[in-house]
Order: structure tokens, then C-alpha cells, then sequence
């Protein structure tokens, strides 16, 4: 084999399956180095003749960190995410979101819709980073979606305004922010040269309670414009504060059979 890495069909977390249609590159350092540390660990672990049920525990939890633990994904190809929850209930949302939040060096992201599923429940927008996972995107404080099935704006209400058309399967969904001219997100000033973008997907199927950072006395939130386009098409825009730590590109499914394809490079060729 020319590569040290497989690909894999799918990766299945908590009741929603990312699929990874990835170039797989020989040079995945990272991946590499973090299985190579992992595996020098459990090696070391063996010479001191710890007991064999404290090795197997031990194991188990290094190798499945290896192959859960928030993996880097290259984004030379596409992720696709696939809803594979019951889909029964508001309760059984699939949430994704991106590990960066938006930046003034990478400010939009888009969603082709492979698969609309029964419903075409999809939700595409923005998020504070301690988002509730079970809810869509917009439904609650800190967020803002374009909802593929009805075409409606959900700005952190239950409740949307008509905003756009309906989206259906090949569709290309958008989302960005155009910041303020004097504006610099300090928290992740220098993460976007260091670390790729991730989309990791995040699904409880219990309700939480919402929390919402508080501000410190005397500190203002940024007011950003938040649009959304479809096929390449601006359908309009959307003020917001913006939360402390940014906005995540976050993406919502509710029925069975959805697959979207998540692009957060779609500028940079």
C-alpha cells in the first residue's frame, strides 16, 4: 500500500454516522504521530507487567482514542454527514459542528444536500460554542439557520420568518459573516495557521439545559451580519451579537435517510 492510512466507509458516534470522503494523503502526519505515541504508551505499559485486565482497560481506551478523539480532517476532499437517528421526535436532532469558529480569514461555509431523507430536516447556520445538541440550529439564544424543509430563518426562536425557498436534494446551501473592519476574534487570532478546521459531530438524545456564557461587567458584544445564500445566490441577511468565543459553523439533521456534504474551505479553490 502507498499510504499508512485506510479509508473508511464511516464513522459511527452516538447515533449519527460521519462519513469521510477523503484524499487520503501518505503524509497525515498528525494522525500518525498521535497513533505512534498512543502505541509507544501501551508498549511501555506491558514491560511493567501491570495485570492483564488493567492492560486490556488501558487498550480499549488508548485505541479508541485514537480513532474517536476528535480526528483532523483534511479537507482536500469532503465530509459527508449522514442522519441515521430515530428521527421521531424534535429531541433526536443530529448536530454537527465545526472545532474553529468563523474568522475574517475563513468567514463562510457551505452544505450541498446529497440526500434530503424523508423530510429534508436540515438545518444549515451558526452557533455559540456551547450550543444544547439536541436542539436545531436557531431554535435556541446564540444561534441563527436556514432551514432547508420550510425555507424560513430561525433566529433563536422556535419560531422562523420566511426568508428563502425550500432546499432540496443537489442544492447548495451557504453561510458567512461579514465582520467589522476593525474587528479580532483574540481567542483564535493565530488558530486558523495552526490547526486545520474539523467538522466533529456532538449528539446527545437527552434534553440539557441551555447555558449561556456571561459577560464580564463592562464588555460589549460585536454586532456581525449574518448571510445566507443558496446555489450561490444571496437570500439575505441577518444581524447578530456576536457571542464571546465566535460563531460555529453548525449544521442540524432530524429525518432518516439525510446526508449532506460540509465544505468549510468553498473560497480558497
Amino acid at each position: 500500500m502507498d499510504s499508512p492510512i485506510t479509508s473508511v466507509e464511516s464513522y459511527r458516534f452516538l447515533g449519527t454516522t460521519i462519513t469521510q470522503d477523503l484524499k487520503w494523503e501518505p503524509t497525515i502526519s498528525s494522525l500518525i504521530k498521535k497513533a505512534q505515541q498512543r502505541m509507544y504508551f501501551l508498549r511501555q505499559l506491558r514491560k511493567a507487567k501491570l495485570p492483564a485486565q488493567m492492560l486490556v482497560q488501558f487498550y480499549t481506551a488508548i485505541i479508541e482514542s485514537i480513532l474517536t478523539s476528535s480526528i483532523t480532517l483534511w479537507f482536500t476532499g469532503a465530509t459527508v454527514l449522514e442522519y441515521v437517528g430515530k428521527g421521531k421526535s424534535i429531541m433526536d436532532v443530529g448536530l454537527a459542528q465545526a472545532r474553529l469558529p468563523l474568522s475574517t480569514r475563513c468567514h463562510y461555509y457551505e452544505v450541498e444536500i446529497v440526500d434530503a431523507g424523508e423530510k429534508c430536516y436540515i438545518a444549515l447556520g451558526l452557533a455559540r460554542r456551547d450550543y444544547p445538541k439536541n436542539r436545531h440550529p436557531g431554535w435556541s439564544r446564540g444561534s441563527v439557520a436556514y432551514h432547508a424543509d420550510d425555507g424560513k430563518l430561525f433566529h433563536g426562536s422556535g419560531v422562523g420568518d420566511a426568508f428563502g425557498p425550500r432546499c432540496f436534494k443537489g442544492d447548495i446551501m451557504g453561510c458567512g459573516i461579514m465582520f467589522p473592519r476593525d474587528y479580532i476574534l483574540q481567542e483564535h487570532a493565530e488558530a486558523d495557521d495552526l490547526e486545520p478546521v474539523t467538522v466533529q459531530n456532538i449528539l446527545y438524545m437527552n434534553e440539557e439545559e441551555e447555558e449561556v456564557e456571561e459577560l464580564e461587567p463592562g464588555q460589549q458584544l460585536t454586532r456581525v451580519t449574518v448571510f445566507f445564500t443558496r446555489n450561490g445566490k444571496l437570500m439575505g441577511r441577518r444581524e447578530m451579537a456576536l457571542p464571546p468565543g465566535g460563531l460555529y459553523p453548525t449544521v442540524g439533521m432530524l429525518s432518516c435517510g439525510e446526508k449532506v456534504k460540509v465544505d468549510l474551505h468553498p473560497l480558497s479553490g
